[in-house]
């Protein structure tokens, strides 16, 4: 297979043996050798231990662990709730930051609104867009500081459902320290993944491929093997230089 983007695994923080046991096989077939955990911005900020059971599982010495290198923020981060450094947001981004500087952690993704159940559509998609500009702007010196990348994750919750719109907002931030984390699977609604990778490259930093529990080792390889030749063909004679995160389905590690 042929592996020069960096192939990343994701693990729900929540992993029971059997899962850990799992993903550490694929991991060890397709030669990963770095981790995404996934959780809810709790998790990461409560668990003194916020790697998961997966470190324990996966490691043949027990005084090892594996190499976590991002984290998945399960749900939403309310970008409404994030006037001032004091907004309740930006109260749990920073510290969420600070500690995945602390724990070596280069990036972090995340959703920052959720709007299919709100009223007033278009007012306040338009509002989302404004609090996520500034939620970004208030915690960017911490990002910097830290070297931890934020990346928003689009058409989630009908929100950031324009590759266009999404660049733009990206760009406004203006820092290496923000990206775009883009799944392979995306609500009917929204244009062609092709048209997402096209328009928002090169500030795409991760690519995410859903794979299930039951799938064998071969199959989640040739899903991957996949998406890295649909990548050359949009993306040539450019070689995308970014991540293949393989998330491996166990009911929670994907919303």
């Amino acid at each position: 297979m042929n592996m020069s983007p960096r192939i990343i695994i994701q693990f729900p923080t929540s992993a029971n043996h059997d899962d850990s046991v799992r993903i550490s096989r694929v991991a060890s077939a397709i030669g990963c050798e770095q981790f995404e955990a996934a959780g809810a911005v709790e998790d990461f900020l409560s668990h003194e231990n916020s790697q998961g059971l997966i470190s324990r599982d996966s490691a043949e010495d027990a005084n090892s662990a594996v190499q976590v290198t991002a984290w998945y923020l399960t749900g939403f981060v309310d970008c409404f709730d994030a006037d001032g450094l004091d907004g309740a947001a930006n109260a749990r981004l920073i510290p969420l930051i600070e500690r995945a500087g602390q724990h070596g952690v280069e990036r972090i993704s995340f959703a920052p609104a959720q709007l299919a159940d709100l009223p007033g559509a278009t007012a306040t998609y338009a509002k989302a867009l404004n609090r996520t500009a500034a939620m970004l702007a208030t915690v960017m010196c911490h990002a910097e500081r830290c070297g931890v990348c934020l990346c928003l994750r689009p058409a989630t919750g009908r929100f950031l459902t324009s590759p266009v719109e999404l660049r733009e907002l990206v760009r406004d931030v203006n820092s290496s320290m923000v990206g775009i984390d883009l799944p392979m699977e995306l609500p009917a609604h929204v244009p062609g993944w092709s048209d997402w990778f096209g328009t928002l490259e090169p500030l795409i930093r991760c690519v995410r491929v859903q794979a299930g529990m039951t799938e064998s080792v071969d199959a989640v390889a040739a899903n991957v093997d996949g998406v890295l030749e649909l990548i050359r063909g949009i993306n040539a004679p450019r070689r995308y230089e970014g991540e293949i995160v393989v998330s491996l389905d166990t009911g929670d590690s994907l919303q």
